[in-house]
């Protein structure tokens, strides 16, 4: 403040020291905002393809409860189902199970969903087994008419290896972010912390 002919003289400007302040905090908030953001971002593409996975399985269960015919000519009591490959770690197949052995064949008709955006397939388990190791596929198939999973552990020459349910599937993201996705044998689909 300053006092000049008896009147007061106020001086609202910024000094100097007082605009770098104010931007070193803008700057520092504005890293803060936009690292969250990154981080934010990548969450929800994570979530985003673990929900598609999910959708899928559910799919697969709809399909066998229902009266969607699999097959040329058509066969209505055709199970349907979902396989994870570690091999294929950036899709999994969505397929008809048409000779019901719960395991998928080439001759079967399937889709090859791709995981996108950098999320894979990070490994499979079963019991307290995971890939990678012995198990390297974990196929999810549902029969008709029963909403109950059918949980099978294969080796990379999809042998079936006995092992015990529930299966959990991990995936992901670029910057390691992991979801995880838990089938059991009642049918119940689950997803664990994304």
């Amino acid at each position: 403040m300053k006092i000049e002919n008896s009147k007061l003289k106020i001086n609202f400007g910024f000094t100097l020291a007082e605009l770098v302040v104010s931007m070193a905090i803008i700057s520092i908030m504005a890293a803060v905002l936009l690292g969250n953001r990154n981080q934010y971002s990548e969450r929800l593409i994570l979530k985003n393809e673990t929900y598609n996975t999910v959708l899928y399985l559910r799919q697969a269960q709809v399909y066998s409860l229902g009266v969607k015919a699999g097959g040329s000519p058509a066969i209505f009591n055709t199970s349907y189902g979902v396989l994870f490959n570690m091999a294929e770690s950036n899709q999994f197949k969505f397929f008809t199970d048409a000779n019901l052995d719960g395991k998928f064949q080439v001759s079967e008709i399937n889709n090859n969903i791709s995981l996108k955006d950098g999320v894979v397939l990070q490994k499979v388990c079963m019991a307290a087994t995971c890939s990678p190791g012995s198990l390297s596929k974990i196929a999810v198939t549902f029969k008709r008419p029963n909403s109950a999973a059918i949980l099978k552990g294969l080796n990379s020459s999809d042998d079936d290896l006995g092992l015990s349910p529930p299966a959990t599937i991990y995936l992901i993201s670029k910057t390691g972010l992991i979801s995880t996705i838990k089938v059991d044998t009642s049918g119940g689909i689950s997803i664990i912390g994304i």
